[in-house]
């Protein structure tokens, strides 16, 4: 899976709705958000800590390395963890492995 559809499918999965996600031809992937001054585009990427972060928080994703990897989990869904090279990344697999 690339970055790209990630980015993508992690959108959807938080819940903008699919004509509130944009993929550019560069592949940078946009979300439409509201503000008190109206409605904007915004870049939307994992690898962002502010992105990121809150998303792990409201889904309770436990994280942790060992000396080889980042992983992350869902202990309420008893899932085995997902390792990747970044922390940011485990976090997002886990979060669209979570059924």
């Amino acid at each position: 899976m690339t970055e790209t559809e990630i980015n993508k499918a992690l959108a959807l999965k938080i819940g903008y709705l699919p004509e509130h996600v944009n993929v550019a031809k560069d592949g940078l992937v946009s979300v439409c958000r509201t503000a008190f001054f109206g409605r904007y585009w915004s870049q939307f990427d994992f690898m962002d800590w502010n992105t990121i972060m809150p998303i792990a928080v409201k889904y309770g994703v436990e994280t942790g390395c060992n000396r080889f990897s980042h992983y992350a989990y869902l202990p309420s869904k008893r899932m085995a963890a997902v390792h990747e090279k970044t922390l940011q990344k485990a976090i997002a697999l886990a979060v669209l492995n979570n059924p």
